[in-house]
């Protein structure tokens, strides 16, 4: 899932999301800004990759994702 432009109007929660590369990945032509918290979701076999790749982010930006799980355990 690539979360380009991320803003306070977009909501993550309650997916599961298993078995590929990086399941989450924020960024955009211009580096996120701000503080965001994700929902409930469920993160599974990702082995190869990150979970959440945060590649073009400003050195700002947060992320919480505490309300997410990882293969059913808390994060």
């Amino acid at each position: 899932m690539n979360i380009d432009d991320m803003n306070n109007n977009v909501t993550v929660s309650g997916n599961t999301i298993n078995n590929n590369g990086t399941h989450i990945s924020f960024g955009g032509a211009v580096p996120t800004t701000g503080s965001f918290v994700l929902g409930a979701n469920d993160f599974i076999n990702n082995i190869a990759s990150g979970m959440i790749n945060l590649s073009n982010v400003a050195a700002s930006f947060r992320l919480d994702i505490t309300s997410s799980t990882l293969a059913g355990s808390g994060i």
